[in-house]
């Protein structure tokens, strides 16, 4: 099963996304008008920038950079195959 490889404009969206709406949580003193939501937001933050950025360092060193799918670079390919 292959998986579609995000776009760079897609990518820079989530990551977009992610930034505003840490910066909405985290303004005033980080006064939500929900609390739920802001604590929530607050405690998911970190792994969602980590699974973003992961994403992003995988593609860039292992992904073969011409395929709209997530698959190994030919080099890394034959590597991992053995040849």
């Amino acid at each position: 099963m292959k998986m579609a490889k995000a776009t760079d404009e897609e990518w820079e969206k989530v990551m977009q996304f992610v930034n505003e709406l840490d910066d909405k949580v985290n303004s005033n003193g980080g006064y939500v008008e929900n609390d739920d939501l802001g604590s929530w937001v607050r405690n998911n933050m970190p792994p969602m920038m980590r699974v973003c950025y992961g994403y992003r360092v995988l593609v860039d060193n292992c992904c073969d950079p011409t395929s709209d799918v997530l698959e190994f670079k030919p080099e890394l390919a034959r590597l991992l195959a053995g040849a």
